[in-house]
């Protein structure tokens, strides 16, 4: 458990700090109660830009990128967020240099440099920030529902900031810098969190002395004032209250998406809610709202009439001068043609809520039980995020109750809900509507000047109108007969003791000892014990460490040969889904209360999870398993229509992703086999019918092996239960010969073995052609690693090269905002990535990876010294000796040796045995043999031709230490090209013609002990 004090340092700064001794990162979190609210209207975006420069060194540290570095090297990191009031400061580290990086934190708010050189610089980082944004369906649906606000408005602007509105005047926006930090950056203003493994006696000294020139008021004297001030002033004088008024009031507002979306909010705004905190009035519609059991808005709209793919309800923004309350929904195409029925079952839902039933003390109860339950058994944030996050609570609430506030229902208040529930009033309304295409169109658009988005607004007066009214007042209850409240919950959780211990069990102390790993064991062969044609393998692991009294099943079921075939790859995903989504109302009461549960295909069959509380765990498990037996009565075509109709639109929705996140499944397509593109992907969808789905079971799964964890509070009796109730409610019989002798291996997937020192590059347009940005990602193949010793290098070099390259190619030649470079390991083949996103072309973008790399990683790994080698070395065996937080890290590490059949339960301490054997010209070594592997180089670019081109780069490569031959005119295929609108370029040419590494055949099964 963590320890915590709360003090107030002598200058007046409130403090909170934390200590975890089973935590080898320490962390620091500095929330400013100053956002974008407070930009000039002249100059928006300043306060995001001063979050930028506070990283670009201090008097005391005033080399830029050092920060940043220091922590890379010792397994941290640093960031930040600017939102509407606030912005937040976080970073981690390796508690070994916890105090010097507190030190170099401290100063960022004590003496930053704020340079004008600096200045001009950053506005560039700013802008390649917003152009990532500028195709974000997410970005621009916000920025639309600030421009419909009142002008002059806070909410009225634009947060981010680009350099048509920070460097339109530099010295002005210098100045505007200044002026937020001296006159806000103070005490008055300002939160802190520290979070470490050290005694609080020490971490609290630490927060004193490095953080004790905080100013303790906010003086601008002499800076000029260029707008700042007067909007303070405004808002303490309580100017700025609600955003929206009668012009948009009553209002429907069509925004024009890039990708095929159709999602609609129904958005109220409402005073502001921080005061209800104890009481939850918000809180308490939205979960009635969004409830998707018998009776629901989700079961009628989304399960019986199809109209809807989700359904969300709850609070918004809640802003010191305004709150919202939204219900958004996820429309189908048919939900498309009948908004005015979506629209009346929502206002009329909220007329059921305005009745004595539905505003009852046991509901609330059952809501208070269950979010008491969620935080007393919560597992632990990380470091970084939960000392972000208290720093922040504590600008909203005391600071006795920063920990719990969120989740406390403490004072049910029925009158004030009922006062909630009648602001939900249709002429306190604004409808926003993001689609590609609408059924009404209008020629009447105005375009966002800083996205370019397209929006139409039109007054629902008239039949629309009435229409919400007299639903609003119940009159439209006879076309709604299905609304109904929900019934008391069946789930409702009463019983938190933990089960009886094993005699069976691993000892708690055995799991906490440095590098510790939890070995699951197995319980059930049917291999070993040579059952005719039943094929279970079954592990069990009790949780003796933490004594959550939550357990978690998963069951898998492995065909013996991968679902290579798109079709049958297709078919297995819309049969997970379709199950998935069939359950949905089934177990809704169970989910409420703190259970789960996912369907989902694997590369060979079908991964089945549940999780929860013990007490009602196994009938949750049972409700799941039998409801899967038989999907004839669990299916419904016109939600097969729905779901794969979703699924095509997603497809195609992924060519529209960014840059940087596309040119990851382009670098897959190289590298890995078999790979499928979007389009194929898609085309096998169309091709599916409904009846396909439904014999999907009886075609696929009647040849299966069975795969059985159980996990957490349950003994080994309770886990026998739940094996053998899997077994008789699912398939578990195998009868071809492969499967009856043996498990199957872990994974399909090949990996290219390419020639070394080859150089091959790959141009070609994004899959999205507005885009105006570029990509490049270049990959070096290491190969397979001999040991341990060498796996270690490639996180020694994760370490030690991201923050050079952040710094170079981000900071200073501000290349783009998105800038990374970190090991790449697939299956057991490693390799090193380096990507850029920028507005620049990718070719370019390359070249300077390439000098990067040349001139300063290459240098930087040769003259690295045997200190600075031994203090990451240092860090690595921090992170490895450090304890598992929370029953998850048990979970997750026991699963993956599981599924990926290596069944290496002392992996960690293995590891610490290898790390002894680590040395500085080893790693030169392991880095040189990488740097003279094959390269690829991804690069997508918005100027290349719309035929894609590959180029053969080898001859400019010296390989002359690496006994390597050149790549061969036939080692090096140009792209396939296709339909350069629907997807413009396939690897698969090139890829079938390179060489593969041979595929890891699975370990052995353990001796069953316990069978």
């Amino acid at each position: 458990p963590r320890e915590y004090k709360t003090f107030v340092m002598d200058n007046g700064l409130p403090v909170v700090l934390i200590r975890d001794e089973t935590s080898f990162t320490s962390s620091a979190s500095i929330n400013v109660d100053v956002g974008s609210f407070m930009d000039p209207t002249s100059i928006p975006g300043v306060a995001h830009f001063l979050e930028h420069m506070l990283f670009l060194g201090s008097d005391k540290y005033p080399e830029e990128g050092s920060f940043d570095k220091m922590l890379g090297e010792h397994g941290g990191y640093s960031n930040a967020y600017t939102a509407s009031e606030n912005t937040n400061y976080f970073f981690s580290v390796d508690t070994a240099v916890f105090e010097d990086a507190v030190d170099m934190f401290a100063h960022m708010f004590t003496s930053p440099l704020l340079s004008m050189n600096a200045t001009n610089r950053e506005a560039n980082a700013i802008n390649s920030e917003h152009s990532k944004n500028l195709n974000n369906d997410g970005w621009r649906f916000e920025q639309v529902q600030r421009d419909v606000a009142q002008p002059g408005h806070p909410y009225n602007r634009f947060e981010t900031g680009n350099t048509d509105t920070l460097m339109k005047d530099v010295d002005a926006s210098h100045d505007a810098l200044l002026q937020l930090f001296h006159g806000h950056y103070c005490v008055p203003n300002m939160h802190l969190t520290v979070l470490s493994s050290l005694p609080l006696s020490n971490t609290e000294e630490l927060a004193r002395k490095s953080f004790a020139d905080v100013r303790q008021t906010c003086d601008m004297t002499g800076i000029k004032d260029v707008g700042v001030g007067e909007v303070m002033a405004k808002i303490n004088e309580g100017d700025y209250l609600q955003p929206y008024n009668d012009s948009i009031l009553g209002h429907y507002v069509m925004i024009r998406s890039l990708k095929d979306v159709n999602e609609m909010t129904f958005h109220w705004q409402t005073p502001p809610q921080g005061g209800a905190w104890k009481e939850k009035n918000a809180d308490y519609v939205g979960s009635l709202l969004a409830q998707e059991g018998v009776g629901s808005l989700t079961a009628l709209l989304r399960d019986e009439k199809s109209l809807i793919g989700g359904l969300s309800a709850g609070p918004g923004e809640n802003f010191g001068m305004f709150g919202t309350f939204e219900v958004s929904v996820d429309l189908t195409d048919e939900g498309k043609t009948k908004v005015h029925y979506v629209a009346g079952a929502i206002m009329n839902y909220i007329s059921l809520l305005r009745g004595d039933d539905a505003v009852a003390s046991w509901r609330y109860d059952e809501l208070k039980t269950n979010s008491k339950l969620r935080f007393d058994w919560k597992e632990k944030e990380s470091p970084e995020d939960y000392t972000s996050d208290v720093a922040s609570q504590m600008q909203h609430y005391p600071t006795s109750h920063v920990l719990f506030a969120d989740y406390d229902y403490d004072e049910f208040n029925a009158e004030g809900i009922k006062e909630f529930l009648e602001i939900l009033h249709p002429s306190n309304l604004v409808v926003f509507h993001l689609a590609q295409e609408f059924i009404s169109e209008t020629n009447e658009w105005h375009k966002d000047k800083y996205y370019g988005v397209e929006y139409s607004t039109s007054s629902m007066k008239g039949q629309y109108s009435d229409g919400f009214y007299k639903a609003y007042e119940g009159e439209h209850q006879r076309m709604f007969p299905d609304l109904k409240l929900p019934q008391p919950s069946e789930y409702i959780v009463t019983d938190t003791n933990t089960r009886e211990i094993s005699p069976e069990a691993t000892p708690a102390d055995q799991l906490t000892a440095a590098g510790a790993d939890a070995p699951a064991k197995l319980i059930q062969n049917d291999y070993q014990k040579g059952t005719e044609n039943q094929r279970v393998v079954a592990w069990w692991l009790q949780d003796t460490q933490f004594l959550v009294p939550k357990a978690h099943v998963i069951v898998k079921l492995m065909t013996p040969t991968f679902f290579e075939d798109v079709k049958t790859k297709m078919a297995a995903q819309l049969f997970a889904a379709m199950a998935s989504d069939s359950l949905n109302a089934e177990t809704d009461a169970a989910t409420s209360a703190g259970y789960s549960y996912n369907v989902g295909s694997t590369t060979n069959g079908l991964a089945v999870s549940v999780s929860g509380f013990s007490q009602h765990l196994n009938k949750f498990l049972s409700l799941v398993l039998d409801k899967l037996n038989d999907p004839s009565k669990l299916f419904k075509k016109a939600r097969f229509s729905a779901i794969t109709t979703a699924a095509g639109k997603n497809l195609a929705n992924s060519l529209l992703q960014e840059p940087y996140k596309r040119i990851g499944s382009f670098l897959s397509g190289a590298i890995e086999s078999p790979s499928h593109d979007p389009v194929e992907l898609s085309d096998a969808i169309s091709s599916l019918e409904f009846d396909d789905i439904l014999a999907f079971k009886d075609q696929h799964l009647s040849d299966v092996a069975m795969e059985i964890l159980v996990f957490g509070d349950a003994s080994l009796d309770d886990a026998r239960a739940i094996v053998k109730s899997a077994a008789e409610s699912l398939p578990s019989s195998a009868s071809s010969e492969s499967l009856l002798k043996s498990l199957p291996a872990a994974s399909s997937k090949k990996i290219g073995r390419f020639v070394q020192g080859s150089k091959t590059s790959f141009r070609s347009p994004p899959t999205d052609d507005s885009n105006p940005n570029s990509c490049t990602l270049d990959y070096w193949q290491y190969g397979k690693p001999k040991n341990d010793t060498d796996r270690l290098y490639l996180s020694v070099l994760s370490a030690v090269i991201h923050g050079p390259a952040y710094d170079q190619l981000r900071t200073k030649e501000q290349l783009g905002y998105i800038v990374s470079a970190s090991g790449d390991r697939r299956g057991k083949v490693m390799g090193l990535r380096v990507l850029i996103e920028s507005l620049k072309p990718a070719s370019y973008l390359h070249d300077r990876i390439k000098n990067f790399m040349d001139t300063m990683a290459d240098p930087m790994i040769e003259k690295m010294t045997k200190d600075d080698f031994d203090g990451v070395v240092e860090t690595l065996n921090s992170q490895l000796s450090e304890a598992p937080q929370g029953p998850s890290d048990v979970l997750n590490t026991a699963y993956a040796e599981i599924s990926s059949r290596e069944y290496r339960f002392s992996r960690r301490k293995e590891e610490l045995e290898a790390l002894k054997s680590m040395t500085l010209s080893g790693f030169k070594r392991f880095y040189k043999k990488l740097r003279q592997g094959a390269q690829i180089s991804m690069q997508l670019d918005p100027t290349a031709s719309d035929a894609a081109k590959v180029d053969d780069e080898t001859a400019a490569l010296d390989t002359s230490d690496s006994h390597s031959s050149d790549a061969s005119e036939e080692d090096v295929k140009a792209f396939e090209v296709q339909d350069a609108a629907a997807f413009p370029i396939t690897l698969k040419d090139w890829r079938k013609d390179q060489d593969e590494y041979d595929m890891e055949p699975p370990s052995p099964l353990p001796a069953c002990d316990l069978c």
